[in-house]
């Protein structure tokens, strides 16, 4: 098959829409703009993981690795805080994989290679001090930062809510 994806459904992001001023099917005018989400969309959005992703903090990140580790940290954290723990533990060749790292091939270079991204990462607070090397695994623990933007998330998730309840009406 070539290696490409089957999709095996049709995959809508939106289900429907409408413009402000539009004509409705009732002869009328829309009197504001709405979507209605499709439902991969919101069943994503039901999950609780809204990806709020802070784009001022990653701009401010220097290492293009921490960068990418932000990313990537942010749903692991996600996932570990879903199952009560404060840490996610991952391989030295997960990480090099998903960082498309070349010349990884021993945890030695990986350790040399993330170093730098997992202090800058460990100095803005998105991993805690008390992160490091366990065996073949870094153990990522959750940093003050991550708690900020999971407070947003939360936010979000409620305001998410409310929106729908008020749809229903």
């Amino acid at each position: 098959d070539g290696g490409y994806l089957t999709l095996l459904e049709p995959l809508h992001l939106i289900k429907a829409c409408a413009f402000r001023g539009d004509e409705d099917r009732n002869g009328g005018y829309y009197e504001k703009t709405w979507i209605k989400l499709g439902d991969f969309v919101r069943k994503n959005l039901d999950s609780g993981y809204i990806a709020l992703l802070d784009v001022r903090f990653v701009q401010t990140l220097s290492s293009e690795l921490a960068k990418q580790l932000y990313s990537y940290l942010s749903y692991r954290f996600w996932l570990a805080v879903q199952r009560g723990r404060d840490y996610t533990a991952e391989h030295w060749r997960d990480l090099a994989a998903y960082l498309a790292a070349s010349g990884w091939d021993s945890q030695w270079r990986a350790k040399e290679r993330l170093a730098s991204a997992l202090s800058e990462l460990k100095t803005r607070r998105y991993i805690d001090d008390a992160s490091g090397w366990s065996g073949d695994e870094y153990v990522f623990k959750i940093g003050d930062k991550f708690v900020d933007e999971l407070r947003n998330r939360l936010k979000a998730r409620e305001q998410y809510q409310q929106w729908v309840e008020g749809q229903k009406q």
